[in-house]
This record gives structure tokens, sequence and C-alpha cells, in this order.
């Protein structure tokens, strides 16, 4: 029987190649995100971080020298802090970080990456990196993702972490979800100390943005307000008629299924930008402090 265990061991951790210097190992085999996590961990070592330029250049010229375009996974994960290694202590709307639970310092991620505003069903929190077109890309991946991956040696982050972002009007931006915009709003108005967005300043709004921009948070959410046709204007839920509009182009449509409004962060442009959106949308809570 303990035969039967050290083989079963060794076949299941023995597909690491040997490490291309002293600190890295890339694998042979792949396996999902916490496989590859134990993997990695029962060496005496840790899936890979790259905090900085430098690192992100090191595993570019390993690979580039290999002539390999394979998937890679780092530790880096949407977490609170102090960050937690499994799922649940993930939410699409937390920060990416490492596991020193430093947000990124450094990020190179393809073009349209990272985007947490796909489906609810997705659960795109963990950040794998491939060799392609001269560079070292990263893209934000499914736990369950097949990939090989990177284990580093333990080391001392000689990296400052990032400042956590100013957050005045107190912005909370969960991944919780809710099937229209009344259950979204009540979300926030159960709690005395909350309300749902109003984003009645400019100000404001470039607090909001800041706070998505270090948070790599795209998700649309919903804004307190609504319109009784899609030719009527919009008003704030306390009847404050809406000035300081940042619409998307060619919104709001005048579409009479599209009644409430939805807010989101455009990399692209570093804005938040508003866009007209069914009711019954299924939503995530945004809420701020009352």
């Amino acid at each position: 029987m303990m035969l039967r265990v050290t083989l079963l061991l060794l076949i299941f951790f023995q597909p690491l190649l040997a490490a291309d210097d002293d600190e890295l190992e890339f694998s042979e085999d792949e396996a999902q995100y916490f496989a590859a996590d134990l993997k990695c961990r029962f060496k005496d070592k840790q899936l890979v971080s790259i905090e900085t330029k430098a690192m992100n250049d090191k595993i570019k010229k390993i690979l580039k020298k290999r002539g390999d375009k394979s998937m890679y996974w780092t530790q880096g994960k949407r977490s609170d802090n102090p960050p937690d290694l499994y799922i649940s202590g993930s939410d699409v709307a937390y920060p990416f970080r490492w596991m020193n639970g430093h947000r990124l310092s450094f990020r190179n991620f393809a073009q349209g990456r990272p985007n947490n505003a796909g489906p609810v069903t997705q659960a795109r929190m963990f950040i794998s990196v491939k060799y392609q077109n001269n560079n070292l890309l990263w893209y934000d991946s499914d736990y369950s993702g097949e990939f090989k991956y990177i284990c580093q040696k333990p080391q001392k982050s000689t990296t400052k972490a990032p400042p956590e972002p100013k957050n005045e009007y107190g912005f909370d931006l969960t991944g919780y979800v809710k099937d229209n915009f009344e259950e979204a709003m009540a979300d926030c108005k159960k709690e005395d100390e909350q309300k749902p967005i109003k984003l009645d300043s400019k100000k404001k709004s470039n607090a909001l943005r800041d706070v998505c921009k270090a948070n790599d948070n795209r998700i649309p959410y919903f804004l307190a307000m609504k319109r009784k046709s899609g030719k009527s204007a919009y008003k704030w839920l306390d009847g404050d008629r809406v000035k300081n509009a940042k619409w998307a182009p060619n919104q709001p449509s005048k579409d009479n299924d599209e009644l409430c409004a939805v807010f989101y962060w455009e990399p692209e442009k570093n804005a938040i930008l508003w866009a007209s959106s069914a009711c019954n949308m299924t939503s995530r809570v945004a809420c701020e402090d009352a």
C-alpha cells in the first residue's frame, strides 16, 4: 500500500522541468489553478509572482528562448486583504493581489484584459501569462483552466506595496448578484449606512473612476436613477434632475425597454461612462456611504 501511494505521488508531482535558473521552474504538465498551487507547495515553492517589469522580462526571455507559447499560471488572484488561497475568499470585484497582499504595482495585460464584466457565471479571477508577439502578456482566467505553471522559490519582496485607493465616498462595489434594478437598490437601502450610487458631480465621478481603476473593475452597476419612457429624461430616485452625465457614445438609447441606467469604467478612456439599461438586467450591487 505504501509503495502504491509513493508511486502515485511521484506520478502526480513529477512533471516539472529542470529550472532554467535557480529561482524558477516551468512545468510540462497542465493543471487547474489550485492543483498547480499545491504542486508548487509540495516542492517548497510557490506560484510565481510578477511584481516588477524585470521579472516579467525574465520569464519572457526564458519562454522566448524555448519557443514556448503555452499559458502559465501565476499566483495573482482577485482577493481581499489579506489574500485567501481559496475561491471563498475571492470576489470578481476585488482587486488583484499577490499572496503577500500587495496590489499590482506592475501590469502587462493583453488588450481588452482584464475584464470582469462578463456573465455572472464567469469567475475570471486568476492571472495567467503567455509569451506572444515578443511579449509576456497577462490574462484574467477562470480557476478551472488547464494551464502549465511556474514555481518560484519563496522570495522576500523588495517591492513597495501600492497604497490602497482613496475612497472618500465609501463606494462599495461588490460581486453580489441581484436579479433586477429594484433588488439592487433595495440591497443598498437595507443598511442604514449605505445608499445607491448617485453620481451628481465630476469630483464624485472621478473618485469612483479611481476606485474602479485601482481594482481593475469593469463591471456595469446600476445608477440610482430611472426614466418613464425612452424619450423622457432621467431623474435620480430622490427626484433631482440628472446633471454632469457622462454618457457613452450613442447613449442613452430611446428604447422603451431601457428605462434604467448603469455606469462602468472604460480603461481606454480612463473614465466612468453611463449607458441606458433594461431594469430587469441581472446586476451586481454597488453602494456608497449614506
